[in-house]
């Protein structure tokens, strides 16, 4: 996760995002989360790579590989390293916003309105 000096800053939306999963993944750093062997790198870059992953509650999602700590012994299994939403946040274009972090192509946003969740980078002013 980057922990950058850059952040809090603010952040102005070019274009419109809404999110694709109504009811996404949640960890706590220790939490055990089944793992896929779907991985993808976020707009082809291989410095952010996502796999898909099951939280203990049956909900599944795509999840920054910077997340997990692999269980060499059971492939299929890994421990989040820290506590992690996968929850997106719908922005509309003109909208500026509080970006708090980023992590693997995406930053963790919070709006007027005081709603948090990942915007992808590419729908931000640069």
């Amino acid at each position: 996760m980057n922990t950058s000096q850059d952040f809090p800053r603010q952040g102005h939306v070019i274009t419109a995002y809404q999110p694709e999963n109504p009811d996404p993944l949640r960890v706590a750093a220790g939490e055990e989360i089944m793992v896929s062997a779907k991985e993808d790198p976020w707009q082809g870059n291989p410095a952010w790579i996502w796999v898909w992953c099951t939280d203990p509650r049956g909900k599944s999602a795509w999840s920054p590989a910077n997340l997990l700590e692999r269980d060499p012994a059971r492939s299929e299994r890994a421990t989040a390293r820290y506590d992690y939403d996968a929850v997106e946040l719908a922005v509309a274009a003109g909208e500026d916003v509080q970006i708090e972090r980023e992590e693997s192509g995406w930053y963790w946003c919070r709006n007027a309105q005081g709603q948090q969740g990942w915007v992808p980078i590419d729908h931000f002013l640069k």
